[in-house]
């Protein structure tokens, strides 16, 4: 999660209402994902329902992963037992009158999917390289190479001739990419290799990858550490476990993923 919620403000309010817990609350447009809660007139919390329905969510005010708690709440953890501060605190809390909410504007991206994460990335990018790219030191940008921002490459990347790098790019440590290869909104880690005339879109590669020639990762694909894909493979909506060397192209209908192991 990557956010402004004030931590200060969110204190300040969970003393004055003498909460035993407060939580973050952040408004979005569907809530059934998340924890989500009823709040009355005071901001105090009347019910909390963890991930419901669609059609029996209480409001569109999520829990925002920011919470405030008093020392009593060890108190209501059973010892050797798996407790859950969603499904088995907060309820409890808010049947007693004593969880209350701080609702926050502003910026708020959760990070739990694909394509979350890959938003996330972008948001930041917007904040910290917007204007020009973020360049960390030793990094070798060869003639003809192209950099859109915002990006954002690691110390020791290589870029090579006719590759293009950007918007939305974040390039780790000491990754190589090699001439004429594209990457676009996408998260590449460090020590990754992406041979030449690739494509990376709206994907991401996780450290110390390798992707061949004439490689396609697009449409919200997860490459693991290590994998090995080979030339000419295409993979779209693909989720691909570490170390695993990829021999052909799998295209997944944008119903789901497909997971590789």
């Amino acid at each position: 999660m990557i956010s402004s919620i004030g931590y200060a403000d969110l204190f300040k309010a969970h003393k004055a209402n003498g909460a035993q817990a407060t939580i973050a609350l952040q408004e979005v447009e569907d809530s059934s994902r998340f924890g989500v809660v009823e709040l009355n007139d005071n901001d105090r919390i009347l019910r909390f329902v963890e991930k419901p329905k669609p059609e029996e969510v209480p409001s569109k005010l999520i829990n925002a992963g920011v919470y405030v708690l008093d020392h009593s709440i060890v108190d209501l953890i059973e010892a050797e037992k798996k407790t859950s501060m969603e499904r088995d605190i907060f309820p409890v809390l808010a049947d007693k009158g004593r969880l209350y909410g701080k609702k926050f504007d502003g910026m708020w991206i959760d990070i739990g999917t694909p394509s979350d994460y890959i938003m996330a990335n972008s948001a930041m990018l917007e904040i910290v390289a917007k204007e020009k790219p973020l360049l960390g030191k030793g990094v070798k940008i060869s003639s003809g190479a192209k950099l859109i921002s915002p990006i954002a490459l690691g110390n020791g990347v290589t870029v090579e001739r006719d590759a293009c790098v950007g918007p939305n790019a974040a390039i780790g440590d000491y990754a190589t990419i090699r001439s004429g290869t594209k990457i676009e909104n996408a998260v590449i880690f460090p020590k990754a290799w992406i041979d030449s005339s690739s494509l990376v879109k709206n994907a991401i590669v996780g450290e110390s990858a390798v992707l061949g020639r004439w490689v396609k990762v697009e449409d919200g694909c997860i490459v693991g550490d290590n994998v090995i894909i080979n030339d000419d493979v295409t993979l779209s909506q693909v989720k691909v476990c570490p170390s695993k060397e990829v021999e052909a192209s799998t295209i997944q209908p944008k119903n789901g993923y497909v997971n590789l192991y």
